[in-house]
């Protein structure tokens, strides 16, 4: 395809993904406007980036959102409460029992899920390996090399040549950091979830698009997001289940010769989901 042609497309995504993004959130506006529940005091844990697009999503409501770093005391008198990073979800599954209509996961299953390796190990070992990009030290150029606990593609690295492999070397083996196959494309996916007693409840899948086939999300701006139904709902369920996960979470994937690859799952509040957590809220509020 010509770099023309690919502009042409990247441009048509982009304005398509914000016509639909106006009529997702007048329609989520419209029915929150006319339920007959009542208004909630939500806390979300505090991460400056994500105020703008979670108060965006909520703006007109009526809702009353905090954020505040969690403890025992902030966390008092609101009727939800919604951590955003990894240390957040864990506070609340230290301090007990809560009454929570967004369940909280269990730190074994969000320790699991923050380690990429052992991620890999476990979910392979129950079945799901074909779904996953292969881990090795021996790939063919290109492959990824990325440490195994990490957050928003920070030290993870494209390995394209030997010269590259040679900068890398020390990494390479070393503990905290391996090698998995490159999944090519100019597009990946982010698939946002609530797993409640077994089964979705909420789900929101976000496609990025990229100028080239072997992005980092983290590391390279998107040329767009565009929100696109998830045809691999049924598996995530059944890796969930697997892993005996329960909560939010979000499954990041790319597409191969029409199967999913999935890269990691994020046991937390994914940064996309904020303009739309609105949608969630619904969602919860109807299953509780």
């Amino acid at each position: 395809m010509s770099f023309s042609g690919r502009t042409l497309i990247n441009k048509t995504q982009y304005l398509q993904s914000l016509a639909y993004k106006s009529v997702f959130f007048a329609g989520e506006l419209l029915r929150s406007i006319f339920s007959f529940k009542p208004r909630m005091n939500i806390l979300f844990s505090n991460k400056p980036d994500l105020h703008q697009p979670i108060n965006m999503g909520f703006r007109r409501s009526g809702h009353r959102l905090y954020f505040d770093d969690f403890t025992e005391e902030s966390i008092k008198g609101k009727d939800l409460l919604v951590p955003i990073g990894i240390p957040d979800v864990k506070f609340l599954s230290s301090v007990g029992p809560i009454n929570n209509a967004l369940p909280i996961p269990n730190v074994s299953a969000v320790d699991l899920c923050d380690d990429k390796y052992e991620f890999y190990q476990v979910l392979k070992e129950k079945g799901f390996g074909k779904y996953l990009p292969t881990i090795s030290n021996d790939l063919p150029y290109p492959y990824v090399l990325k440490r195994s606990i990490s957050d928003t593609g920070k030290d993870c690295f494209i390995i394209t040549n030997k010269e590259q492999e040679d900068e890398h070397r020390g990494l390479i083996g070393a503990p905290g950091f391996f090698c998995q196959q490159m999944i090519a494309g100019p597009t990946e996916f982010a698939t946002h979830i609530i797993f409640k007693e077994g089964r979705i409840i909420a789900s929101l899948n976000i496609k990025y698009g990229f100028d080239n086939e072997a992005p980092i999300k983290g590391q390279v701006k998107s040329l767009y997001r565009k929100m696109v139904p998830c045809p691999y709902l049924d598996l995530f369920a059944d890796m969930l289940k697997a892993i005996d996960f329960e909560g939010l979470c979000c499954f990041n994937y790319k597409e191969l010769s029409g199967q999913p690859y999935i890269i990691e799952i994020n046991p937390r509040f994914g940064s996309s989901l904020g303009p739309y957590f609105l949608s969630f809220l619904r969602r919860i509020r109807e299953q509780a």
